[in-house]
């Protein structure tokens, strides 16, 4: 299998396990991780920190499309967003 780790943020752990249960329920990640955290930006010249959601989702290579579709369908608020996508290897 040739599998990959999506990285994004979620808003809230609301928001973050709609995410989740609509990728799970759609067979688009073997798993996905959620991890409150604190994020450090710069925000239209203004330095800014904010309470989020990291999610860690495991998915096929395949899948990786359909993961970041699926995740904008769940009403994803935030105007920029960031993803990373990366090989696993094992």
């Amino acid at each position: 299998m040739d599998a990959r780790m999506v990285m994004t943020t979620a808003s809230n752990s609301d928001e973050a396990k709609k995410i989740a249960e609509a990728l799970l329920a759609r067979k688009k990640a073997a798993c996905v991780q959620c991890q409150n955290i604190t994020s450090y930006y710069r925000w239209k010249g203004e330095m800014k920190n904010d309470s989020e959601v990291l999610l860690l989702i495991k998915c096929r290579k395949e899948h990786v499309v359909d993961v970041k579709e699926t995740e904008l369908s769940v009403a994803h608020p935030i105007t920029f967003q960031n993803r990373l996508s990366a090989a696993s290897r094992g």
